[in-house]
């Protein structure tokens, strides 16, 4: 009965998410900027624009964890923003204070009910950020059945181009391709080729 309740409290919170996206990455920008203004504020309001769909990309990806129940879901992905903000030369800390905006506007935008479930998902993701490490391997396997869309991915990060390759995850899982394969063939195999460093 307990795990019944659970899985329908996830339900329930990701319908909410799903519903409040565009609000909640709104306000959690916001709060970023007004965090680190010396950060965010040279890059405009284009930036501003790029960094509130950015933020819709890390609630998806929150969203997908919170839906099968699976922190390390929402861990492999943080670790990926981390090497990403790296090689884009953002600030060490700028990917731990977005999760804590997350968790902020999330603790006041939510039922607390809500807010406790997803506090666990985030503190996981903070948790994994100091263990992480900070370069991208060589992973990319000729059996990996997304090598194709691997070998495009990291192309786009090496050329310091963020946002095409997070726009090429999206748009593969809008086109069809399963998320649980992304974090599968992608994400996966880099958290295991770095068990035991």
């Amino acid at each position: 009965m307990e795990d019944y309740m659970i899985s329908d409290l996830h339900t329930q919170i990701s319908r909410t998410i799903e519903e409040q996206m565009n609000s909640l990455a709104e306000k959690i920008v916001e709060r970023q900027y007004s965090m680190e203004p010396q950060i965010w504020n040279p890059f405009g309001q284009k930036g501003l624009k790029l960094s509130t769909r950015d933020q819709k990309y890390h609630l998806t990806y929150l969203n997908d964890a919170i839906r099968m129940s699976d922190p390390s879901l929402f861990v492999d992905y943080v670790v990926w923003v981390k090497m990403l903000f790296k090689g884009l030369r953002f600030p060490d800390q700028a990917i731990q204070t977005t999760l804590q905006c997350t968790q902020e506007v999330i603790q006041h935008a939510l039922p607390k009910e809500m807010g406790d479930v997803i506090a666990q998902y985030l503190e996981a993701g903070l948790r994994h950020l100091y263990a992480a490490p900070e370069t991208l391997p060589t992973f990319i396997q000729h059996e990996n059945p997304l090598a194709d869309l691997t070998t495009q991915y990291l192309h786009f990060l090496t050329k310091n181009e963020r946002h095409r390759a997070s726009e090429l995850i999206v748009n593969a899982v809008k086109q069809g391709q399963k998320v649980q394969d992304v974090y599968l063939h992608v994400f996966q195999p880099y958290k295991d080729s770095h068990r035991g460093d």
